[in-house]
């Protein structure tokens, strides 16, 4: 037994990897999703907007990385930057187009395209 540590890139290589040790093909189309992890970042966002995101990442197993004075409110603009699977980020832009603040749709708009487009993920009827 030796652990090897993959760098997963595109579904290909992450269907590819499942497929080799025998997931159910099934299985391959919920666990490729989950298999590949992205970062993203957002510059001068609104800092309730970026509460919100990070709550709803953290609610769905990701994370959401924000100034120090974003709890303080002693900020009008923050950098912040995502961390999570494919399959958090599908269920994060969900529920960001159900917010109020209209920079959560904006938020949502920004990942499908810059992160989905790479995937050819439109949508994901397993979610």
């Amino acid at each position: 037994m030796r652990p090897t540590i993959i760098n997963i890139k595109n579904m290909t290589q992450a269907q590819t990897e499942l497929t080799k040790i025998g997931v159910h093909p099934f299985g391959i189309q919920i666990m490729a999703l989950k298999i590949i992890y992205r970062t993203i970042k957002f510059e001068t966002i609104d800092p309730k907007t970026a509460n919100v995101v990070k709550q709803e990442m953290l609610s769905r197993g990701g994370d959401v990385a924000v100034s120090a004075k974003v709890g303080l409110f002693e900020q009008t603009k923050t950098d912040i930057i995502l961390m999570g699977t494919l399959a958090q980020y599908i269920r994060l832009i969900k529920k960001l187009r159900l917010q109020s603040y209209s920079e959560c749709h904006t938020i949502a708009k920004e990942i499908q395209e810059v992160l989905f487009k790479d995937f050819d993920i439109e949508t994901a009827p397993i979610w």
